[in-house]
């Protein structure tokens, strides 16, 4: 029972990601309320809240159910994927703290609207992100039938 609950758990923190970061996407534009940089902030927290869910689940997987720790290591896959979800997880830290730098500035200066010059540049962040997000469950599945292990 305890390998389905961390199983379920750890898709249960993918979709929270991918979610996330659809939203973010669909919010940022670049004319923006007040409200919607409320709505992005509280996407971009529950794709943190997802990526720590992924990664706690992931490593108990690991260590306590399944094929065991010397098979995951030693797979080239799991190593590309574990790759793929720290590079996400990198390009989430300069859009969160923007995020949050303006989030205070507009608020010290009382604006209901902006004009953000930079937010195709997050938007296109966001959808690095997802894609590399979605490759994570097919190597996900690849590691799991043994593809690629030498």
């Amino acid at each position: 029972m305890g390998e389905i609950i961390l199983a379920y758990t750890h898709i249960l923190g993918i979709f929270i990601v991918v979610i996330s970061l659809f939203v973010e996407n669909m919010v940022i534009t670049k004319e923006m309320t007040i409200k919607e940089l409320k709505r992005l902030t509280k996407a971009d927290s529950w794709y943190g809240l997802g990526a720590i869910v992924m990664l706690i689940t992931g490593f108990a997987r690991i260590y306590l159910v399944g094929k065991g720790s010397d098979y995951y290591w030693s797979h080239p896959l799991f190593l590309i994927k574990l790759g793929i979800f720290t590079v996400s997880g990198l390009l989430s830290i300069y859009p969160t703290i923007q995020f949050i730098k303006l989030s205070k500035k507009l608020k010290v200066e009382g604006a209901t609207e902006f004009t953000w010059g930079e937010s195709s540049k997050f938007k296109l962040i966001a959808l690095l992100q997802l894609g590399l997000i979605l490759t994570l469950p097919f190597l996900a599945n690849m590691i799991a039938r043994g593809i690629g292990y030498s």
